[in-house]
């Protein structure tokens, strides 16, 4: 016993005579896997020394792709602006003259001029008090127009669609009379003075009301690539304001956030066009009571020609 007892202790003790446990076998086995799995400290400073110098010569490159860049941008040539103003003023003077030959004289400055000799548009669209906040989101969204024209020489299209009832609609005249079609004729060389091809979708019909139905399928009517949506409902939806108010959000969901343009707007519907002004709408509202009151200077055929019997 003692003889085996001291032969188990040197079998156990010694090194190269120490048979290994199926548990040790599992230890060494993890220890191998965890070694694989986790690679040395030298190994993982160098992968992070590495990545390192990836996003060094990543930043280097997007450095220089900007600076390039920026020299492209500085080199490129714009449109000549004082060439882009003055074909500009020569299409005005021509739709201005135009207007002098078939309103005569006289009565376009009773009708369009006040008495400064200024144009009425800011006055025919400047009821309220955010007027002004409108007018100029309206011109910069005239001048991104311009500006992408002058940058890649290309024209750019301008639309105009017309929302409205029996009035947008022209009843009781021509198609070609109505007033989005004689607006289309008329603006047509000024726009393209611009770099703008302007084009009007008149979408007027008899008794139709601005919400639900026409808002809510605003996108499939108008089209996404409208830029202004004039809005004439004021018969058809008479006093009930909250039509305007679903019209106008639902108008301004589209992709390039067209201006509304609220035709014969009364003193109902203007502070609901202050309100949606404030929530960065560009929407002008019509100054319905001062349109009015240029349209009574235009004289009566029928009494012009019974004084001029008599």
């Amino acid at each position: 016993q003692t003889q085996q007892k001291g032969y188990l202790l040197v079998h156990y003790t010694t090194p190269q005579h120490k048979q290994p446990t199926a548990s040790a076998k599992s230890k060494r086995s993890d220890v191998s896997l965890l070694k694989m799995r986790f690679p040395s400290e030298r190994f993982v400073v160098f992968c992070n020394f590495l990545s390192l110098l990836w996003i060094r010569a990543k930043r280097a490159q997007a450095q220089q792709l900007r600076h390039a860049s920026r020299q492209q941008h500085e080199e490129r040539q714009l449109a000549d602006t004082s060439h882009l103003l003055t074909t500009f003023q020569v299409a005005k003077a021509e739709f201005l003259s135009k207007l002098h030959t078939d309103y005569g004289t006289d009565m376009f400055k009773t009708l369009f001029e006040d008495e400064t000799g200024a144009t009425i548009g800011r006055q025919a669209f400047g009821q309220g008090e955010k007027s002004d906040v409108a007018w100029e989101r309206l011109r910069r969204k005239f001048m991104m127009h311009i500006l992408r024209y002058q940058m890649k020489n290309q024209v750019q299209s301008f639309v105009w669609a017309t929302a409205g009832d029996q009035v947008a609609a022209g009843r009781g005249n021509f198609f070609e009379e109505s007033y989005s079609q004689v607006m289309d004729k008329s603006i047509q060389p000024i726009a393209r003075a611009i770099g703008l091809k302007w084009e009007t979708r008149p979408y007027g019909m008899s008794s139709l009301r601005s919400a639900p139905e026409i808002a809510a399928c605003s996108k499939a009517l108008f089209g996404e690539d409208v830029d202004l949506v004039s809005w004439d409902f004021t018969a058809s939806d008479g006093p009930q304001v909250w039509r305007l108010e679903f019209f106008a959000h639902r108008i301004f969901r589209m992709d390039h956030a067209p201006a509304l343009l609220v035709l014969q707007s009364d003193t109902a519907r203007q502070p609901l066009v202050d309100h949606l002004t404030d929530m960065g709408m560009t929407i002008l509202g019509e100054n319905a009571r001062f349109v009015r009151e240029r349209l009574m200077r235009i004289p009566d055929s029928a009494v012009s020609r019974r004084n001029h019997t008599v």
